[in-house]
């Protein structure tokens, strides 16, 4: 999933661009384009060119994409705890 795959990237102090992730998701470019937009709007990630390439576009979580994903994670930790 893109999120995810944004947190991974800042945890390693990574910089992701909207290739990478159409690579490592293996989501079609249009597709993805339409999924980051979506995103952006609900203001969960953010872009930018590239100040080293003007024709790379950087996508990066937002501090409420982080929240957004650390709510998740504790939710799913506490069902899994849950679980038998």
């Amino acid at each position: 999933d893109v999120l995810l795959r944004l947190r991974k990237a800042e945890s390693l102090g990574e910089t992701c661009y909207v290739f990478t992730l159409e690579v490592d998701t293996g989501v079609p470019l249009s597709t993805l384009l339409r999924y980051l937009t979506k995103l952006e709007e609900d203001g969960l990630i953010e872009r930018q060119p590239s100040a080293a390439d003007r024709r790379r576009v950087e996508v990066r979580l937002t501090d409420s994409g982080r929240s957004t994903l650390d709510a998740i994670f504790a939710e799913t930790a506490a069902a899994l705890d849950r679980s038998p």
